[in-house]
């Protein structure tokens, strides 16, 4: 099982003392030989461009697999964006939609409530695991 990670998931995955649901949910990923996969769109979400105020998401970034948004992937990121509402982030659309692209993943966030109507409209009964 992949652990997908939103701009919420990188920075607990950052912290000092990432949370225990987080550090639950990666273990399980490296038991099965699972990855922690970051969307690179995330990246422009969850660091502010200034090397010392992003070391420690840089340094979780060179551990991560990071998975480019294809032309494929933003299409379906934009039909779950608008099957649920087009109010929702371009962010959190590529994120269920890269959770959706693998065979086994749950989504690490701290915004649950759009990760999981964005995996409903995917028809995805992927774990969301909220951080």
């Amino acid at each position: 099982m992949d652990a997908v990670l939103d701009s919420g998931g990188l920075t607990a995955f950052a912290a000092r003392r990432p949370p225990a649901q987080l550090l639950a949910t990666l273990e399980v990923a490296a038991a099965t030989g699972g990855a922690v996969v970051l969307p690179t769109v995330v990246i422009a979400e969850a660091t502010t461009g200034r090397p010392r105020e992003d070391a420690a998401v840089n340094h979780r970034l060179a551990r991560s697999l990071l998975d480019d948004c294809t032309v494929e992937r933003a299409r379906v990121a934009a039909r779950l964006r608008f099957a649920v509402d087009v109010a929702a982030s371009v962010v959190d659309a590529v994120v269920a939609a890269t959770v959706t692209a693998r065979t086994e993943a749950a989504v690490v966030t701290s915004d649950p409530d759009d990760l999981r109507s964005l995996l409903s409209a995917a028809a995805s009964g992927r774990r969301v695991v909220e951080v």
